[in-house]
């Protein structure tokens, strides 16, 4: 029988507040860091996910280059998940679990950052694209909810809030939290 409404909506907050509580500033404050490492070496930064988290990606990319755009140099940004028609091109021509890897082949360069947003951490065409970035040369860095997966031990720096694997909403949910505070910080720099 499916718990009643009172009772799953204290339960999801109660996982948000005790994520929100695990979140430590320096986590967020290494990601700025890799992002702005990575901008002030000219290069830019790319983001992946799935689902849920492949909205997370394109609003963390929408949301870095507008809140720069009135810099001087502003922040260059995209999101590899962000085209359907190529994601569905590559897929058809090869395999969905190296859709990424494939775009990254042909988007990003050597010292790129790219980052994954997963719940899980262990989605294979992430788990794939970070194998093909590393051989590219290009930076990885993940926010990972659940136990983090194998996106945990392979990226080069990460975000990890633990969360329940049964609900990739909290996690997604906190990955926003994080973004926006990213931005948020951003947009005061201006």
């Amino acid at each position: 029988m499916p718990m009643k409404m009172q009772k799953f909506y204290e339960s999801y907050l109660k996982d948000i507040k005790l994520g929100i509580d695990q979140l430590k500033i320096s986590d967020v404050e290494k990601l700025y860091e890799s992002i702005m490492q990575t901008h002030s070496s000219g290069n830019k930064i790319l983001f992946a996910g799935n689902g849920g988290s492949a909205l997370n990606a394109g609003h963390y990319a929408m949301g870095i280059s507008v809140i720069s755009r009135r810099w001087s140099d502003p922040i260059r940004c995209i999101s590899i998940c962000d085209s359907s028609y190529l994601i569905s091109s590559v897929s058809n021509d090869f395999s969905f679990e190296d859709a990424y890897s494939r775009i990254l082949t042909t988007t990003a360069k050597k010292n790129d950052l790219f980052i994954v947003l997963s719940s899980s951490g262990n989605s294979q065409n992430l788990v794939n694209a970070v194998g093909k970035a590393k051989e590219l040369g290009i930076k990885t860095f993940a926010l990972l909810g659940t136990d983090g997966g194998q996106l945990k031990r392979l990226c080069d720096d990460f975000i990890h809030i633990p969360s329940s694997a049964e609900d990739a909403g909290v996690a997604e949910d906190l990955h926003m939290i994080i973004g926006h505070i990213l931005t948020g910080y951003l947009a005061q720099l201006n």
